[in-house]
């Protein structure tokens, strides 16, 4: 085992313990903000297994960030119609950080700031130890949606012993619920906007038109390979993490049956057509391309496609065959 390997295990166990611990005192104090720091280091917690446990697979990998923030999105509706909950109750005698009656700080208040401490220490380790990669495409985005949570925990607290607030007032007896509804729509839109850039890859688009114009790439051989007649069944879709494609076609080639030699002549053709097809589509970013070629008889003029099995497959659309019209 490398040290990497190592330290991002290390990261990993000290990201489920946080969790463990952030779990167990949910159980015993009710705080909305303490259920949004719980709901982000389970973002850690499931992203960790993409370095450790598949990192030759990165496809995998994507779908293990996006299930986290599909958790954590979940997760953060409930606890924002908790908070609904909280502010249509007008009970002003209530502590900022807990549902329990009491006016003076306590021990309930102590313990989430020391969660919340461990919280940010926490994460800040798995941070480091590179256990964990980004799901949200920008580091800023990340650290604001892994540590606003716990950090505001703690300027709450502040205010509330340092008495820089007044605690009788509605909008301090309801500070950690509208604290929280805010951060809740900042999360969201945060997180909304990462899965969007997911998008392409999850339904596996085509490559943008500006990456790769599929019609200019059709003319371009076909002048350059004029025995080319068609080029059809052109699929293409992006590939995670970045800008790649892989791309399925068949060509299709004219050529002259009643010549000895079409055999060797069609060969060659396809070689050489092949060689001018990897060309353009691997700078345009294709990784992996695989190409049919279909070989028509110059005189044929055939409505059904060669490789039609039979006629009732189209009715029943397995795709086993296209009519060529």
């Amino acid at each position: 085992m490398d040290f990497a390997h190592f330290l991002r295990l290390c990261g990993a166990t000290i990201g489920m313990a946080c969790l463990a611990i952030e779990m167990g005192v949910s159980v015993f104090y009710h705080s909305n903000l303490l259920q949004m720091t719980i709901a982000t280091s389970i973002i850690n917690v499931i992203t960790a297994f993409e370095k450790i446990l598949l990192p030759k697979r990165p496809a995998v990998g994507m779908l293990i960030r996006v299930a986290s923030l599909v958790a954590v999105n979940a997760m953060l509706f409930i606890n924002l119609t908790h908070c609904f909950e909280d502010l249509s109750d007008f009970v002003i005698n209530r502590t900022s950080l807990s549902h329990h009656h009491d006016d003076e700080h306590g021990s309930i208040d102590l313990t989430l700031l020391a969660t919340a401490v461990l919280d940010i220490i926490g994460k800040g380790v798995v941070l480091m130890s590179l256990v964990s990669p980004n799901p949200f495409f920008n580091a800023w985005k990340r650290i604001f949606v892994l540590f606003s949570a716990a950090s505001c925990m703690i300027a709450i607290f502040s205010l509330y012993h340092f008495k820089l607030a007044n605690h009788h007032s509605w909008v301090w007896s309801h500070c950690e619920s509208l604290t929280t509804v805010v951060l809740t729509a900042a999360q969201y839109l945060i997180i909304l906007t990462s899965l969007w850039r997911y998008k392409p890859y999850l339904l596996a688009d085509a490559p943008p038109k500006e990456q790769c114009d599929f019609k200019e790439f059709v003319e371009t051989v076909k002048s350059q390979n004029p025995s080319v007649d068609k080029i059809s069944h052109i699929h293409a879709h992006r590939v995670w993490p970045d800008k790649s494609f892989h791309v399925t076609m068949r060509l299709h080639f004219k050529v002259d049956k009643s010549d000895v030699k079409w055999v060797t002549t069609s060969a060659e053709c396809y070689a050489n057509t092949k060689k001018a097809v990897q060309a353009y589509l691997s700078n345009a970013g294709a990784t992996k391309m695989t190409l049919e070629p279909v070989f028509e008889d110059i005189d044929e003029n055939l409505k059904d496609d060669s490789f039609c099995i039979e006629k009732r497959c189209h009715s029943k659309d397995v795709g086993c065959c296209t009519l060529i019209e």
